[in-house]
């Protein structure tokens, strides 16, 4: 199993579907088909919002950081984990006799991606990478 971890540090939120890191670095191609349908109650009963198209795509927010998973039908899957890297800033701006309330966020962003062989590994992979996301060194808090 080939696991890459990207990490970088965002001010603002791009969305992961299309993020070209991963499709890049795993090129490799697949003739299985996952059955998405069967990781919903798993990813459910710990607390995910699932939704299922082409791809399943589940979100998680705890006190850790914002998580979003993307799973292939081909076996790929995708984690990103979002954490604020500081407390947000925020002030009161007054322009031409309004107020603006102005909030600044920086957000560290750790991306993670690899492989299935099989849906039996699913759940062992996703609690691999939701450690790597969570303990990475660049995702603590300062």
């Amino acid at each position: 199993m080939t696991v890459l971890l990207y990490n970088h540090i965002r001010s603002d939120f791009v969305d992961f579907t299309h993020y070209a890191f991963a499709e890049v670095m795993m090129t490799v191609q697949r003739q299985a088909q996952f059955s998405l349908e069967a990781l919903r109650p798993l990813l459910e009963s710990n607390g995910w919002d699932v939704s299922l198209g082409e791809t399943l795509e589940a979100n998680l927010h705890d006190a850790t950081g914002k998580y979003r998973l993307v799973v292939g039908r081909d076996g790929r899957i995708y984690l990103r984990r979002t954490s604020l890297a500081a407390k947000p800033q925020g002030k009161m701006i007054q322009k031409a006799g309004r107020s603006y309330a102005v909030q600044t966020e920086s957000l560290f962003i750790t991306d993670i991606a690899t492989m299935l062989n099989s849906v039996d590994e699913f759940d062992k992979v996703l609690s691999e990478m939701m450690t790597l996301a969570r303990h990475s060194p660049e995702a603590r808090p300062r």
